[in-house]
């Protein structure tokens, strides 16, 4: 009866140190920051033909974007599919790599945070409740309509600037500055070197009509 309670107690402590493993203990009181991740399964297996990739990330990838901004989580599109080009993701799945084991996992989310432990979980909650609405396969809903609208606009000032390129005067980013200040830079130290007074110019200035005339007479005597 000892060895099988002692056998049952090894079993419990077992289980015990895995469940331990996988839920970490919160330090709530000292509000110590921990990260909190999830990993959200994107329909696809029920909707094969509709492309939630495409709606996840938007144009640009703004889409994504706003959404990590509004939620303050990181997000990332990962799993089978995740890839537009789908002959390199079959390399990089067959390469071994550990940075793409997600590739053999399905199409996914995966939403993280750093934050205390209310904080964090607070913002996975709001991120799950966004990101949900992207997961409708609905082609003319709210997110669609302002993403057909976004792209028509990136379109839209795409083709302006390249026409702007073609028929601008200043093409290259150069274009014509007022170099009339250079010219006074150029000009300004020659100008105060001629305007120097040497020390017998100086004396005359602050001397009288009469001694000029008398400092004249001495320097022609001395030159004598």
């Amino acid at each position: 009866m000892e060895l099988v309670s002692k056998s049952n107690m090894s079993v419990l402590e077992d289980r015990s140190t895995k469940s331990m493993e996988k839920l970490k203990m919160l330090d709530i009181t000292r509000d110590r920051p921990v990260k909190v991740a999830v990993k959200v399964a994107v329909p696809v297996r029920d909707h094969p033909k509709f492309n939630f990739v495409g709606k996840l990330l938007g144009p640009k990838g703004n889409s994504m974007k706003r959404l990590q901004e509004e939620t303050m989580c990181k997000m990332a599109v990962l799993g089978r599919g995740s890839m537009r080009d789908r002959k390199k993701e079959e390399e990089l799945r067959a390469s071994g790599d550990s940075r793409y084991a997600h590739l053999f996992e399905d199409l996914h989310v995966e939403i993280s945070t750093f934050a205390a432990p209310a904080e964090a979980h607070a913002r996975i909650a709001y991120a799950l409740a966004e990101v949900r609405r992207f997961l409708v396969p609905d082609y003319h809903d709210d997110i669609r309509q302002e993403q057909m609208w976004e792209m028509q606009a990136l379109s839209s000032s795409t083709s302006l600037t390249y026409t702007d390129d073609q028929h601008s005067p200043n093409r290259g980013g150069v274009t014509d500055m007022d170099t009339s200040n250079d010219e006074k830079l150029e000009l300004e130290p020659n100008g105060m070197e001629c305007n120097t007074l040497d020390k017998n110019e100086a004396q005359q200035v602050s001397l009288s009509s009469e001694q000029q005339q008398q400092l004249h007479q001495h320097q022609q005597q001395q030159q004598q």
